[in-house]
């Protein structure tokens, strides 16, 4: 390899849930987690079915299926194996509970803050709650970034942990997989 880190962007607890993946031969593997991200796709497109309160009929659905089927960014992700579609369905399905009975809204916070453990990035709904003062959904959010922590801390321990915050996050900040601090001036090869 040409780098001297890991191209693996994301936190520790994050890998724990490929391992399985990895004790398959590469092309098991790869059927298995296409078959799951399009089971994802299909379930967020029912919830997003129904976050727009509409019972799809036949023309509804095979339009939205050709569309799905032709959108050529699907073709990329399914090919690079991505992780795009769990965040998708933990956002919509987090939006989908929002509405919901007070426990709905704390479940609602759990999803986020899992889609948050897969794409950080998804934290930036925390301000948008806070303004729009959901506060089940940001006690949820709490109660699931709690449980993701100890969960990290008790199957990675705290030294993982502490590198992915200290050492792994800014370098992925600042240069994504392509570099590391001394290495960034070659493009991250050292």
């Amino acid at each position: 390899s040409y780098f001297s880190h890991s191209r693996f962007l994301y936190p520790p607890l994050v890998a724990q849930f490929f391992r399985p993946l990895a004790f398959l031969p590469y092309r098991v593997a790869k059927h298995l987690w296409n078959i799951f991200s399009l089971a994802l796709l299909a379930f967020s497109t029912i919830i997003v079915f129904r976050i727009i309160n509409t019972k799809p009929g036949a023309e509804p659905t095979l339009l939205c299926l050709i569309f799905i089927a032709l959108f050529h960014p699907l073709m990329a992700h399914l090919e690079r194996g991505q992780v795009d579609l769990v965040t998708l369905a933990l956002i919509l399905g987090a939006i989908k509970l929002i509405p919901g009975s007070n426990r709905n809204k704390v479940l609602s916070g759990i999803l986020f803050s899992f889609a948050s453990l897969i794409k950080l990035a998804c934290g930036f709904i925390v301000p948008f709650l806070l303004l729009r003062r959901k506060w089940r959904v940001l006690g949820g959010y709490a109660i699931g970034g709690a449980f993701i922590l100890l969960v990290s801390l008790s199957v990675n321990g705290p030294d993982a942990v502490r590198d992915y915050v200290f050492n792994q996050m800014p370098r992925i900040s600042a240069f994504a997989s392509w570099g590391v601090q001394n290495g960034a001036a070659e493009g991250g090869f050292r």
